[in-house]
């Protein structure tokens, strides 16, 4: 499964968990943020397709799996993830810096 099908099916498991995938202009390079309550994975789009998936899949990697339904790639893709040391970090996300379209 090359990048762009990973990350499109990365963006199902985020729409079944009922998480919206949103590629906005930002200055962050993204992450998992609430908005109105709600999780929402933010994207810059001006991110190369394996970053976008990076963003994605870390975002997603804080989300139980065990009762989700994922392709064995998938499930590897994700379970295979180191997860971020706290140096590396950003700060939480705000959904005010977003520029809409």
């Amino acid at each position: 499964m090359d990048t762009h099908e990973m990350l499109e099916e990365l963006e199902s498991v985020a729409e079944v968990l009922g998480i919206k995938v949103r590629y906005e202009k930002c200055k962050s390079r993204g992450g998992l943020c609430r908005v109105r309550n709600e999780p929402m994975i933010i994207v810059r789009k001006t991110l190369t397709m394996p970053e976008r998936l990076e963003i994605v899949a870390e975002a997603l990697g804080q989300f139980p799996m065990e009762s989700t339904y994922l392709k064995p790639e998938v499930r590897s893709y994700l379970e295979g993830l180191v997860p971020r040391s706290e140096e590396e970090s950003e700060e939480p996300l705000d959904p005010r810096e977003f520029e809409h379209d």
